[in-house]
Formats: C-alpha cells, structure tokens, sequence
C-alpha cells in the first residue's frame, strides 16, 4: 500500500501567509490545498477529497473564523488557528483553543498540527 500524505487546508485571507504556510507544510511532506475566505473553505469540504486538518487564520473577513472553526469541528477536524491579534489569541486562550502566534516558525506550525492530531479533540488543545 503506498504511503498517503496528509492533507491540510490552509486558510487565510492573506496570499502571503498562504503560500509561506503551504511550504512550510509541503517542505514536511503535507499535501496542501489553499482556501482564502469561509465560502471558499466550505465548498472545499463538500468535495470528494477528504481533508485531515485546517490551519485557519484567526481573523478574516467575511464569515467569522469562530463559526468556521466550529463548522470544521462539527466535521471531527482538527484545526489550528493563526494571528497576530492579541484579542484573538486572548480568546484562543480562554477556549482552549489551539492557536500560534504570527509569525512563527516551520517547526512550531508543525508542533501545533501535530498537538492537533494528537488530542484526539477537532479543533481543541489537549487538556492534558
């Protein structure tokens, strides 16, 4: 059976942060599809190509990225939030959400997908 990568959709209004995200996530060996609104992300879910994890940008325009998260974890998918608001990562905190601080480094984005897959919890931090 041959080895199947897992697939990250990264979200992000921003096609800077996008395409850094993506070759962070590539250069590790992720297959990565790019979304850059809430619509966008939605209808990429409804395909026929099963996403493993959603690295999500913390504020966006358009359709909050709470509602977002709650959808993805509404379909037991592990997401990680992005931002650089403090607010953002303020209400990440008292959540327990899994949230990284931009900017970040490869190996902290990498950490956090992996803390993600980990617990066992879509879109939470493990309470351990």
């Amino acid at each position: 059976m041959a080895f199947s990568p897992k697939h990250i959709l990264a979200v992000d209004d921003n096609y800077a942060v996008r395409e850094v995200v993506v070759l962070m996530l590539e250069e590790h060996g992720y297959r990565v599809t790019t979304a850059y609104d809430g619509l966008s992300m939605r209808t990429i879910l409804q395909r026929d190509d099963p996403i493993d994890a959603i690295i999500l940008d913390a504020v966006m325009p358009g359709e909050e990225s709470a509602a977002l998260a709650r959808h993805a974890r509404d379909l037991d998918i592990p997401v990680v939030m992005i931002s650089g608001s403090h607010d953002q990562i303020v209400f990440a905190q008292d959540n327990g959400l899994q949230l990284l601080r931009k900017p970040f480094r490869s190996g902290e984005l990498i950490d956090a997908l992996t803390l993600a897959f980990d617990s066992g919890e879509a879109g939470q931090r493990s309470q351990t």
